[in-house]
């Protein structure tokens, strides 16, 4: 816990010395960095909250998935597949993310200082060129560049955190999937009950349909007590992230455009937009894992079947009408869909295009 205050800490520090030097900067350059900071920090420190808050949610939801990983519910070909292959993606996208997030870090700490000091300049240069540095305090500038370490580190490793999420999605998916194999064989699970307990194929039907039904009411309940972390993580990202493009976009766009500068700043700008396209995409993929239930459950044999079947079969169809969608906050109607994506990205050419008339 002391240790999750000291990040908040550092970065509301970030934050707030980026917001002053907004209202303080003297060119263009200066204040859209300090922008563009002030709201990397803001994302993140929303990340760090977020985390702090959703532990003991994130934990039971693991737990869970733990849980049904050990004990397979229904002993089909191909069930302990769909689990391992889930978790082997969930793995490579974490190794993936510490790769370009440990990558881009020192990048940004160390472009503005060796170009600077390659042209000629003075070194001393900060990720954020705050303007509450004070003048030749060597003292006073190590301070700010510990802060600057300490805040850039924290913030690509929640970063990293942050983007976990798509572990999480991945999990989801994985047991949405399990649950539809067993629909789609339920005849087949039909069958090896009625030989192993000696019951009439409609008996046997109705009991496969009872599993799957409440099967899948567990794992809606599971989802929706893991919705408040997803949303929270979606929201911090998608009302900031137009904005911090817009601003790293500004300079590759002027005439005076070095090497450096294209280098970070395409960089960056290939690491936000990729993380916010896998967030809208892997989070609308596990919404409409319960529209398919839907579809998967009317595609059984109902028609061979009696009332009693055809009753549960309704009543489970009810639950599963609508997917289980990532909403940022529900007052400014933002759902976690590639249609996000895409407005999320014209709304950064739009600001932009805005910045360079300003400009």
């Amino acid at each position: 816990m002391a240790r999750g205050v000291f990040v908040i800490v550092t970065l509301s520090i970030m934050a707030t010395c980026c917001l002053v030097s907004v209202t303080q900067s003297q060119t263009a350059e200066q204040l859209l960095d300090n922008l563009k900071g002030m709201h990397l920090e803001v994302m993140v420190l929303m990340v760090a909250i977020n985390e702090c808050v959703s532990r003991k949610r994130m934990r039971r939801f693991m737990s869970y998935v733990e849980r049904f990983r050990a004990n397979p519910r229904y002993d089909l070909p191909g069930e302990e597949a769909i689990l391992v292959q889930a978790r082997s993606n969930a793995i490579r996208d974490i190794t993936f993310l510490v790769i370009i997030f440990g990558a881009n870090f020192p990048l940004m700490m160390l472009t503005k200082p060796v170009t600077e000091a390659l042209g000629g300049g003075s070194w001393k240069q900060l990720p954020f060129p705050w303007t509450v540095l004070p003048d030749d305090e060597d003292t006073t500038f190590v301070a700010f560049l510990l802060l600057h370490t300490l805040g850039v580190f924290f913030s690509h490793c929640l970063g990293v955190v942050g983007m976990c999420f798509s572990t999480i999605t991945t999990q989801i998916t994985a047991l949405f999937d399990v649950l539809l194999l067993s629909i789609e064989r339920i005849e087949e699970r039909a069958a090896r009950k009625m030989k192993q307990l000696g019951l009439s194929y409609q008996e046997s039907m109705l009991i496969c349909l009872k599993e799957s039904v409440a099967h899948h009411q567990e794992l809606v309940q599971e989802v929706r007590s893991e919705k408040p972390h997803l949303e929270s993580q979606f929201f911090s990202e998608i009302v900031n992230i137009s904005m911090i493009m817009a601003c790293e976009a500004f300079p590759l766009v002027r005439p005076n455009l070095t090497i450096s500068i294209a280098i970070k700043g395409l960089v960056f700008l290939v690491v936000q937009v990729l993380c916010t396209a896998v967030l809208c995409d892997r989070m609308e993929i596990m919404a409409d894992q319960n529209t398919e239930v839907f579809t998967a459950l009317y595609n059984t044999p109902w028609y061979k079947c009696g009332v009693e079947y055809r009753r549960i079969l309704l009543n489970g169809m009810t639950f599963c009408r609508h997917p289980l969608t990532i909403r940022g906050k529900s007052f400014l109607g933002l759902i976690a869909t590639r249609a996000t994506f895409y407005t999320a990205m014209v709304n950064t050419f739009n600001l932009l295009s805005m910045i360079r008339k300003m400009g």
